[in-house]
């Protein structure tokens, strides 16, 4: 050995030394009190995740009834009524009729055989295709292989 590998296991055996004199003895480790036990403020820690994962998920479920209640429709305006006393809307003689709302449009379900992640465009690197292509033996490194699709 080295005298600088020799002057570093002496100072890791004086560590080990210093160690071994300042931990306390099993016995006195093992006969100390446990610590406390908090385990029911864990579980109530819990209950109350779950009391407000409860209101939560119901006032938003109350907000969608609210919006979608059994309201009239508003009845249709035609272009005859609009500035008449007919009209249900108060407007002008002349006015152009106001639009009638359609119903938002229900967006498609989608299968999970066609749905694409929104992030999916991060994973295309300009290398790829040299991953879905086999070199052929004898071909220049410095050549890119053109894909087959």
């Amino acid at each position: 050995m080295t005298r600088d590998e020799q002057e570093l296991k002496a100072l890791f055996q004086a560590e080990r030394t210093a160690d071994a004199h300042s931990a306390p003895a099993f016995a006195r480790v093992l006969a100390r009190p446990a610590p406390a036990d908090y385990s029911y403020l864990r579980a109530l820690a819990l209950v109350a995740a779950i009391v407000l994962v409860a209101v939560l998920a119901s006032s938003n479920i109350l907000k969608r009834k609210v919006g979608t209640g059994d309201s009239p429709v508003p009845p249709t305006v035609s272009v005859a009524q609009v500035g008449t006393g007919d009209s249900p809307v108060p407007g002008p003689a002349g006015s152009p009729a106001p639009t009638t709302r359609k119903p938002p449009a229900k967006a498609k379900p989608v299968t999970l055989s066609t749905w694409k992640s929104p992030t999916a465009a991060l994973l295309d690197t300009p290398g790829d295709d040299l991953w879905t292509t086999v070199p052929k033996i004898g071909a220049s490194k410095y050549e890119t292989p053109k894909s087959t699709e």
